[in-house]
């Protein structure tokens, strides 16, 4: 039998607003913490437990970084 598993964060890299609407809502509504570049001309969205999202925003950053060089 499998384990259920949680996702504490979701990064969607490459959307449109409108394509990820609800989904920002019930995610707000379930207590994560959504970035707040979040509005009708944003092309990602980030969305994470507030436990995690420090070390989220930290990961991408590396992450970004490291892809520069």
């Amino acid at each position: 039998m499998r384990e259920k598993q949680q996702v504490d964060a979701n990064i969607r890299p490459s959307n449109n607003p409108w394509d990820t609407a609800a989904g920002i809502l019930t995610a707000r509504e379930a207590g994560a913490i959504v970035g707040s570049s979040h509005t009708m001309n944003a092309r990602a969205t980030i969305a994470a437990s507030p436990k995690v999202i420090a070390d989220f925003v930290e990961l991408i950053a590396e992450t970004q970084k490291a892809a520069k060089t």
